[in-house]
């Protein structure tokens, strides 16, 4: 039996992800987990309330989300590479006032804001996603871009803003709504 089989096995038949001594996520402590989750360790997840993870998502390795006041939502058959970064939040600048000094309470509330990744998205290796970015449907994100702004559906986004390089696909018929 492969590992890939055993983990498939573990996850379905109680709900935990378990490789290892060391890494064990439970089901029922994320926002969502679909059906044919797959998460490749390691990961680090802040919050795993706000995460959603829809039927047949995959995350690969070294990824972290950090998900602190916002939630990550990921919807069915998309896929991130190695090394994704995603942050809903950002720190708040107060004049005179340290910025680890500003409670939650105190931050601006349009500062943490959801990031969506559509379904059937393709995200490569060393991709940021940053506070209220969604991933339109179909969209592919080349390995290290940094996505600041909203992706069409159908566009394939790349470079260092995550802007340049963007380029907008005809709609696929084929895809059944």
């Amino acid at each position: 039996m492969n590992t890939r089989s055993i983990y498939h096995k573990l996850y379905t038949l109680r709900g935990i992800i378990n490789f290892g001594k060391t890494f064990i996520f439970r089901k029922k402590k994320f926002g969502h987990i679909g059906k044919n989750v797959l998460i490749n360790l390691p990961i680090k997840f802040v919050n795993p309330r706000n995460i959603y993870l829809y039927d047949n998502t995959s995350i690969s390795s070294m990824s972290y989300i950090g998900a602190t006041n916002a939630k990550f939502i990921m919807k069915r058959y998309s896929f991130a590479a190695d090394n994704l970064t995603v942050r809903t939040g950002n720190h708040d600048m107060i004049v005179g006032r340290f910025s680890r000094t500003i409670t939650n309470a105190e931050k601006k509330k349009d500062l943490d804001k959801d990031v969506i990744v559509e379904e059937d998205v393709w995200i490569g290796c060393n991709v940021t996603l940053l506070s209220g970015v969604t991933i339109g449907r179909g969209a592919i994100v080349a390995a290290g871009a940094v996505v600041t702004r909203c992706m069409p559906p159908y566009s394939i986004v790349g470079g260092g803003t995550g802007t340049s390089n963007q380029i907008q696909m005809g709609h696929r018929t084929d895809i059944a709504a």
